[in-house]
C-alpha cells in the first residue's frame, strides 16, 4: 500500500499568514498613495460650520425634539456650491444635539435650498437671510403640518 503524505499544518498556516500580511501591506500602500477625495469643495468640518451658520441665520437654534410623542426635527438642506454641484445634508435634532449627516433623508419637516454665496452673505450680515428668503434665492419648503412645526419650535418662515 502507498503511504499517504501527512499535511503539514504549521507550514500551511504560516503561508496563509504571510499571504494575508502581504495583501494588507499592498492595501495600505495603495490607500496611502490614493487618498479619498473629499466630498464637495470644502472639508467636512468647514461644511458643518457652514450648516451651523445657516441654522443661526434661519433662527433654527430653538428647534427641539418632543420626547413625549417621539418627534425629532429633521431638516433637509441642499447647498449649491457651483453651477451644477449640489451638496445635500440632513439634520436631526435629538436631546438638544444637532447631528449633521451627508445625504438625503426621506422623513423631513422642512427642506432648505440655498447657495454657498447666500450663506456667506448671511454670515456677514445677520439680517440678510430675510432678504434672501423674500427674493427666492433661499427657499424653505414645509413638508409636515403647521402643528408639528409649532410643537418642534420652528420659526415662521415668510
Amino acid at each position: 500500500m502507498e503511504e499517504k503524505k501527512e499535511i503539514d499544518v504549521p507550514k500551511i498556516l504560516l503561508y496563509s499568514l504571510e499571504l494575508i500580511v502581504f495583501i494588507l501591506v499592498i492595501f495600505y500602500i495603495y490607500s496611502s498613495r490614493n487618498p479619498a477625495e473629499p466630498q464637495g469643495v470644502y472639508s467636512e468640518s468647514a461644511q458643518k460650520e457652514t450648516i451651523r451658520s445657516l441654522m443661526n441665520a434661519l433662527e433654527l437654534q430653538n428647534v427641539h425634539d418632543v420626547p413625549l410623542i417621539g418627534l425629532t426635527p429633521r431638516i433637509q438642506i441642499y447647498i449649491q456650491e457651483e453651477q451644477h454641484f449640489v451638496s445635500s445634508y440632513y439634520l436631526e435634532i435629538a436631546r438638544g444635539k444637532v447631528m449633521i449627516n451627508n445625504g438625503v433623508s426621506n422623513q423631513t419637516d422642512i427642506i432648505i435650498r440655498t447657495t454657498q454665496e447666500e450663506i456667506l452673505k448671511a454670515v456677514n450680515d445677520t439680517n440678510y437671510m430675510k432678504e434672501s428668503l423674500s427674493s427666492g434665492k433661499t427657499t424653505v419648503t414645509k413638508t409636515t403640518s403647521k402643528f408639528v412645526l409649532y410643537t418642534e419650535g420652528y420659526p415662521e418662515f415668510k
